[in-house]
């Protein structure tokens, strides 16, 4: 379960296990929204780039955006299994979610449309990036593997990078040239 300020500091999300993501004033703590409502344990929350927007991830097999300041839901991305990370793109246009079903996924975070495939792991994936041109992303999973892929193809970029036991997280530097 995550913490995090908006990018401008005033405002702050929380993701609980009371299955409820919550926005806050940073300078006081008084509420922003009502409490926003998942089915189970919120596991990840986190602004957009331009803070008009929440991302949260649940155990409830979905992950959803939400408009800040009001709390309406906009879009709701679903996996098989826990989506066990979400996260948007730099400028705010994608959403990669990761899932206990083995896949994770590129959507469109306007439409809420899938813009990728699945791309599939032998083990559920447990976290990821994109890359900052909006191209790539990377995904982490307990397959041992972290992989890169095309965000709209799905495609492979690299074989996997195998490690001995199960990966957790992967990003890319900030000028996208590694992960």
């Amino acid at each position: 379960m995550t913490a995090e300020f908006s990018h401008d500091e005033r405002y702050n999300v929380t993701a609980s296990g009371d299955r409820t993501p919550r926005v806050w004033l940073a300078a006081d703590g008084q509420p922003v929204t009502p409490a926003l409502k998942h089915r189970d344990r919120v596991l990840r929350a986190e602004f957009s780039p331009d803070d008009q927007w929440l991302l949260t991830a649940s155990n409830d097999r979905t992950a959803r955006i939400w408009e800040a300041q009001s709390g309406k839901l906009l879009h709701e991305f679903k996996h098989g299994a826990s989506c066990n990370w979400a996260t948007f793109d730099q400028q705010g246009q994608q959403v990669l979610t990761c899932s206990a079903d083995e896949t994770a996924r590129v959507w469109d975070a306007r439409t809420g449309q899938p813009k990728s495939p699945p791309l599939q792991h032998a083990g559920p994936v447990e976290g990821g990036g994109v890359s900052p041109d909006g191209r790539y992303v990377v995904t982490a999973s307990r397959d041992h593997t972290p992989q890169i892929w095309e965000s709209e193809s799905g495609a492979k970029v690299t074989p996997p990078l195998t490690h001995f036991a199960g990966v957790n997280n992967a990003c890319f530097t900030p000028d996208g040239r590694l992960v």
